[in-house]
């Protein structure tokens, strides 16, 4: 579908009521935090997992792996700054890789 990585990342970056936020932005650190063995870091990489075969690909496109990892990124940057013209630089390099993916 054309336009489909930059419709992706639009959504992802989008504003969002905080109960509608990805667990891979929310979880994060959690996820780092927790036991390297243990069952909530199992199933953050299980979820992981499934993200990328669902937005990647199965085998994985590189492009659309790099824009996963970008608007994840992106996405808990702007939970730790907020608004700063920083955050909209960012996003907007972010959306601009979006329109080069597809």
């Amino acid at each position: 579908m054309r336009g489909g990585a930059l419709q992706l990342a639009k959504y992802y970056l989008s504003p969002k009521p905080s109960d509608h936020n990805c667990p891979m932005t929310t979880l994060a650190m959690d996820a780092a935090r927790s036991p390297k063995e243990g069952a909530f870091r199992a199933a953050y990489v299980d979820g992981l997992e499934h993200l990328v075969e669902l937005i990647a690909g199965k085998p994985s496109s590189e492009r659309r792996l790099t824009l996963l990892a970008a608007i994840v990124g992106a996405s808990v940057l702007r939970k730790a700054t907020g608004e700063c013209a920083l955050m909209e630089e960012i996003e907007a390099a972010v959306l601009e890789f979006g329109r080069t993916v597809d």
